[in-house]
């Protein structure tokens, strides 16, 4: 990837948290409230907090290797 790209992946990463803090909260808003059940919410939270590491971890390969090659 080009140096260049990297601030908007960045930025793709920032809007990922953003959107994963706001699926967090409602899912457990969901399961106090009883519209959804505990296992349910559980199973859902951790499929959200799985697929944010793995971007997570995603991004940061993607910066190891954007470093490596501007040397």
């Amino acid at each position: 990837m080009k140096p260049n790209g990297i601030p908007h992946v960045e930025a793709g990463l920032q809007a990922l948290e953003e959107h994963y803090q706001s699926l967090k909260s409602h899912l457990l808003e969901a399961g106090a409230q009883g519209h959804l059940p505990v296992a349910e919410m559980d199973a859902h939270l951790r499929a959200a907090s799985a697929t944010r590491r793995a971007l997570q971890q995603a991004v940061k390969a993607l910066r190891m290797l954007n470093d490596a090659t501007s040397e």
